[in-house]
C-alpha cells in the first residue's frame, strides 16, 4: 500500500511537483527498512544538482538511511522528471506507539546559473 504525499511549489518556482510514494504508516518495528520514492518534476533546462543528493548515513539514534538512487526519467512536456528512492531503516524500540518521523529531503536544482532549493515532504509512521 503506498500512501502519496504532495509538496505545492511556490508560486512561480521552477519545481512544478514532488510526490511522496511511502509504505503503509503503521506496524513498523525495531529493524524494519523502510522504502520511499519521490517523484520530482522540475522546470527544464533545470536539472537536479548531484551533489545535493543525500547520502548513506546515520541520521539520527535510531534511523539510518540505507539507500538514495536517483533515476533520470528524461525531459517531457517541458519538464525533467525524476525518481529518488530513499531506503531508511529504523533501529527504535519504543515501549508504547510512538510516531516517529523521516525528516525532509533537501536538494537543489541548477541551470548553471542560478539554484533553486526543493524538499522531499518529511514522512512520519507509527511504531
Amino acid at each position: 500500500m503506498a500512501i502519496i504525499l504532495f509538496a505545492a511549489p511556490p508560486a512561480g518556482a521552477q519545481l512544478r511537483s514532488v510526490e511522496l510514494y511511502a509504505p503503509r504508516p503503521f506496524g513498523h518495528v525495531i529493524g524494519d527498512t523502510l522504502a520511499l520514492s519521490a517523484d520530482i518534476v522540475i522546470e527544464a533546462p533545470f536539472r537536479l544538482d548531484p551533489a545535493s543528493l543525500p547520502r548513506p548515513r546515520s541520521l539520527d539514534y535510531w534511523l539510518e538511511l540505507t539507500d538514495a538512487r536517483l533515476t533520470d526519467r528524461g525531459i517531457e512536456g517541458g519538464a525533467q522528471r525524476y525518481t529518488l528512492e530513499l531506503t531508511y531503516q529504523t533501529f527504535y524500540a519504543p515501549l508504547e506507539p510512538k510516531r516517529p518521523a523521516i525528516p525532509a529531503v533537501p536538494l537543489t536544482a541548477t541551470d548553471g546559473a542560478r539554484q533553486v532549493a526543493i524538499a522531499v515532504p518529511p514522512w512520519s509512521f507509527l511504531m
